[in-house]
C-alpha cells in the first residue's frame, strides 16, 4: 500500500514523499478498498476483513472475531465516511456506526439485513446542506 503525504515544494520544484504502509510496517491487510481521512487527520481503511485505523504510528483493527462475533454487519466493509464524532461503516450487509471517543460499534437497525448493501455514504455537511435549502 502506498499513502501520499503533503508535497514538499523546493524552489520550484515539487517533491512528493511516499510513505510505503505494509505487512512490515503493521498493515493487517494486503487488499483495502477504501481509504478515508477524517477531520482529526486518522487513516481509516476498508478491507474486505474488518475495519484498519491508522494513527500514524500503528493500526488497530475493528471486525468480527469469536470473542466478538456480532461486532459489525459484517467485516467486509464497502464504505467509509465520518461526521463530528463517528465514522460510518458501510458493509455488504448493512450500516454500523463507531464512536471515535468510546471506540463503541452500534449497528444500524433495519427490517431486512440481508438485503442492505452500502455502496456510499454521503457526508453529514452534505446532507445537512441540502435538508436546509429544501426546508427554506
Amino acid at each position: 500500500m502506498l499513502i501520499v503525504t503533503p508535497a514538499t515544494i523546493v524552489g520550484k520544484s515539487k517533491d512528493l514523499e511516499f510513505e510505503v504502509i505494509d505487512n512490515s510496517s503493521g498493515l493487517p491487510e494486503n487488499e483495502i478498498r477504501r481509504i478515508h481521512k477524517d477531520k482529526e487527520g486518522l487513516m481509516w481503511f476498508a478491507s474486505y476483513n474488518g475495519l484498519l485505523r491508522y494513527d500514524g504510528y500503528e493500526f488497530k483493527v475493528f471486525k468480527n472475531t469469536k470473542d466478538h462475533p456480532s461486532l459489525l454487519h459484517s467485516n467486509f466493509i464497502t464504505a467509509l465516511s465520518d461526521d463530528e464524532s463517528r465514522i460510518w461503516i458501510g458493509t455488504d450487509n448493512g450500516l454500523n456506526c463507531l464512536d471515535k471517543n468510546t471506540g463503541r460499534i452500534f449497528p444500524s437497525r433495519h427490517k431486512h439485513p440481508d438485503k442492505l448493501h452500502i455502496y456510499g455514504i454521503l457526508p453529514s455537511e452534505y446532507l445537512e446542506k441540502h435538508a436546509r435549502t429544501k426546508g427554506e
